[in-house]
């Protein structure tokens, strides 16, 4: 993952004064105690929030995952944002009133 994050840093010009959130499911590994003082050491290092199922930083949504596994449903959540916002964004809203006229559209 530090290389992904390193990587990713790279591709928007940031540096690792830049904080950066990492999301991850409530799969029991990203959970166990037994990694705690390691996730710990490695999100100081890396200048990283890793939100999770046990974070403390932010309480997300539950759900399934789409291997039934359980999950936080943040996945899901943030799809839904997103889609609304991109349906707006274009003037596709789903209410009337909050799409373009036809005579605004390109």
């Amino acid at each position: 993952m530090a290389e992904e994050l390193r990587a990713r840093r790279r591709e928007l010009n940031l540096d690792i004064s830049h904080k950066a959130m990492i999301i991850c499911d409530m799969a029991s590994q990203h959970s166990a105690k037994k990694f705690a003082a390691l996730k710990r050491a490695w999100v100081e290092q890396h200048n990283a929030v890793i939100i999770c199922g046990d974070s403390e930083v932010l309480q997300i949504p539950g759900g399934w995952g789409a291997a039934g596994s359980p999950n936080d449903g943040w996945h899901q959540y943030c799809h839904k944002l997103t889609s609304a916002y991109h349906s707006l964004a274009v003037g596709w809203g789903e209410s009337l009133g909050l799409r373009k006229q036809m005579s605004e559209l390109n």
